[in-house]
């Protein structure tokens, strides 16, 4: 009984994406940084590749993890980024 439990809920786990685990572990959304801004992109980065090491992500899986983490200025500095660089 107690591993059908615990394979079920490791099925679950596996179907999550990386944001949504990530989001799990308690990683913060980012939206640039402002003169408000408590945390520096650098300090956000840095937290959020501790957890990206903890779930044990590839490099795609971990970028795309970031990507979803942004919000706002820094999605739309995404974007710009993404906009100018070659794909591959």
């Amino acid at each position: 009984m107690l591993q059908q439990a615990v394979g079920a809920q490791s099925g679950m786990i596996a179907q999550k994406t990386v944001s949504e685990r990530l989001r799990d572990i308690g990683a913060r959304s980012f939206e640039g940084v402002t003169r408000s801004a408590t945390v520096s992109a650098e300090d956000w980065l840095e937290g959020v590749r501790r957890k990206l090491d903890e779930l044990q992500c590839t490099n795609e899986q971990k970028l795309r993890g970031i990507v979803s983490l942004l919000e706002g200025e820094a999605f739309r500095w995404w974007q710009s980024v993404q906009s100018v660089t070659p794909a591959g």
